[in-house]
């Protein structure tokens, strides 16, 4: 080193080092714990200066999002059209050449598909699961109570009929009534009309209807 010249410092460095040995042995010994007395280790008085740097808010709002985040697509796609039909279904279904109200082409119709050689074969395969569920109907009895929360229901009593009064066609020719119609006073009229089956006959019934009272023969 020459007198006089700045020297660069000296870099040194200093390695600390604990070396902390323990045996194999006692590794992984639960824990234990031991109630002692409360100990005070640190204390931090407030700083009354530092109350100056606060400014008091009343009242306060804070906004809190705690939901999740979704997201919204909209897409155009193709509108379907839709049609609403019904029928009125009070016949069975009968092929379009036979009248219901015919009752020799309804005769006529049955004998045709009795005779046909697949009419027992079909009649066999359905009596089978029909008698299943026959027997399987008979082996419920449908009064027991089965469930204990649920409360039973009244039983009704057999039902009876009892002729009171008999209405007959004030017409000539009788003719058999289609549609009864009871009055909304609880029944004590009665509106009936009639029809005529052989509606191709040329001669012409009368059309009248007739409202009779219940109470009075």
């Amino acid at each position: 080193m020459e007198p006089g010249v700045d020297q660069p410092p000296i870099k040194r460095s200093v390695e600390n080092k604990f070396f902390y040995t323990k045996k194999r042995s006692e590794f992984g010994r639960p824990y234990e714990f031991e109630c002692d007395e409360a100990k005070l280790l640190l204390s931090l008085e407030p700083d009354p200066t530092h109350l100056e740097n606060f400014i008091p808010e009343d009242p306060v709002e804070q906004g809190v999002q705690y939901s999740k985040q979704f997201s919204l697509h909209e897409a155009n796609t193709f509108r379907a059209e839709y049609e609403s039909h019904c029928i009125y279904h009070e016949e069975g279904g009968w092929p379009k050449d036979i009248s219901h109200q015919d009752t020799e082409q309804i005769i006529r119709y049955k004998r045709k598909v009795e005779k046909d050689e697949t009419y027992i074969q079909t009649v066999m395969h359905l009596s089978h699961p029909m008698e299943h569920c026959i027997h399987q109907n008979n082996a419920i009895n449908i009064y027991e109570q089965y469930f204990d929360n649920v409360e039973p229901s009244i039983i009704v009593e057999d039902l009876s009929s009892r002729t009171l009064n008999v209405f007959r066609d004030q017409q000539k020719v009788k003719r058999p009534i289609q549609k009864l119609s009871w009055s909304p006073d609880g029944g004590s009229r009665i509106a009936g009309s009639y029809c005529n089956l052989n509606f191709q006959n040329p001669v012409v019934y009368a059309c009248e209807s007739y409202v009779w009272d219940v109470g009075k023969s």
